[in-house]
């Protein structure tokens, strides 16, 4: 069994080593935005993971749908990246609309001050 993190959540979950994190996500009620049923065609499950060895090699979908850069820093397919070692850390990022949100609440805060 490979035993999977997910931040900021902070949720861990066992699963069998070649579970797709998507599909681990779903199993430990931490949501990952996916709009096309895990075919790596909506590129919104995008994670970051702490150490890119504790995931099966990259998939030509994501070969193909990922930047270089991205690689590099170590960004994958919620639904494509598959679990291999006994550990994964797996960082879902903020959506943008959270972001936009909290950039707006804490300039209108700052304004009362």
């Amino acid at each position: 069994m490979a035993e999977v993190t997910f931040l900021p959540r902070n949720k861990t979950i066992k699963v069998k080593p070649g579970t797709s994190l998507l599909d681990t996500s779903k199993r430990a009620r931490v949501v990952i935005p996916a709009r096309c049923g895990g075919n790596a065609a909506c590129l919104m499950c995008k994670v970051k993971v702490d150490d890119s060895t504790t995931l099966l090699p990259l998939t030509q979908s994501e070969k193909t749908k990922l930047s270089q850069e991205q690689v590099s820093d170590n960004i994958r397919l919620a639904c494509q990246a598959k679990v291999f070692n006994k550990k994964v850390i797996v960082t879902i990022p903020e959506s943008p609309l959270n972001k936009a949100i909290q950039a707006q609440f804490h300039k209108d805060n700052k304004d009362d001050f």
